[in-house]
């Protein structure tokens, strides 16, 4: 792979599908990570009433998965209580097509500041190659989180296909055949 082709992208967007500048938030311990420009906070928010978002975050994690990575996780920043009673949350998606949400992978997740597994091992894996974050509330707009960290574990055994076992041991064979067939000369 050329080193210089990003494992992962991300981009913002509005709700209707149109591009919205991504901000570097730095704020103390809970408040950093990747929102959006001119939004509350610089984070991913929901629309004014707090029943839908307002905007989301799309990592295109494709490049992980042609190369086989595993074990993809998402940290997400920012998710605190309002109130005893109010909890930020945010959702997870995943798609093949990068203008889809496609399938709820995580719901009304609460998880502040750690690693979270996504569903996306074993047969359904090769299926994301995009994963979305939305903020989801409950009838507010204070309902904002980051999205923080991403990680991923690189298959470092992998097992060669069968042709290129025969191609290995070909070459194996030929570099024998040819240092008993080299005339030797003494001196």
């Amino acid at each position: 792979m050329d080193l210089s082709t990003p494992l992962v992208t991300v981009g913002g967007f509005n709700a209707d599908g149109t591009a919205h500048k991504l901000y570097w938030k730095t704020a103390g311990v809970s408040e950093h990570g990747i929102g959006l420009t001119g939004t509350n906070g610089h984070e991913l928010t929901l629309k004014s009433k707090g029943t839908a978002f307002a905007n989301y975050m799309r990592i295109d994690v494709s490049n992980l998965v042609l190369l086989d990575w595993t074990d993809l996780k998402i940290r997400v920043q920012s998710v605190q209580a309002n109130s005893s009673k109010d909890q930020e949350k945010f959702d997870v998606w995943g798609s093949n097509v990068p203008t889809s949400l496609g399938t709820k992978l995580i719901s009304a997740s609460t998880t502040d500041n750690a690693f979270i597994p996504l569903p996306l091992d074993g047969g359904l894996y090769d299926k994301y190659y995009f994963v979305t974050v939305t903020p989801q509330g409950k009838g507010h707009s204070r309902d904002n989180v980051l999205l923080d960290a991403i990680s991923a574990s690189e298959e470092t055994i992998r097992t060669p296909e069968p042709a290129t076992l025969v191609l290995l041991g070909l070459a194996s064979l030929a570099v024998r055949a040819r240092r008993r067939t080299r005339p030797c000369t003494i001196d």
